[in-house]
C-alpha cells in the first residue's frame, strides 16, 4: 500500500488530518462532527486567550485541563438542555390544564 492509498484508508476510517494535527475533520458520526465543527470554532478563540498561561502547562497538566473543559462544556450543555425541556414539559402541562376545564 502505497502513502496515498494509506491517506486514503485513514480518511475513510476516520481522520482527515488537513496540516497535521491541529486542522483536521472527522467522518464519523453526527455527534463527532459536530464536535469537529464546535472545536474548528471555538479553539482558536481559547488558544488567543490563553495560550501563555496554556504553554506553561505540563503535557498532562494541559491534557487534563482540556479534558476538564470540554467535560464542563457538555455538562452545561446538557444542564441547560434539561432545564429547557422540563419549562416546556410545565408549559404543556399547563396547557393541557386550561384546555380540560
Amino acid at each position: 500500500m502505497n502513502k496515498e492509498q494509506q491517506v486514503e484508508e485513514k480518511n475513510n476510517n476516520g481522520h482527515n488530518h488537513k496540516d497535521g494535527c491541529c486542522d483536521h475533520e472527522h467522518k464519523h458520526d453526527p455527534i463527532q462532527n459536530v464536535a469537529a465543527e464546535f472545536t474548528e470554532q471555538h479553539f482558536p478563540i481559547i488558544w488567543d486567550e490563553h495560550k501563555t498561561k496554556l504553554k506553561e502547562l505540563s503535557k498532562k497538566e494541559l491534557a487534563e485541563q482540556m479534558f476538564f473543559s470540554g467535560t464542563a462544556m457538555i455538562l452545561n450543555a446538557v444542564q441547560q438542555d434539561h432545564k429547557a425541556m422540563m419549562e416546556q414539559q410545565k408549559e404543556d402541562q399547563s396547557t393541557t390544564e386550561i384546555k380540560e376545564k
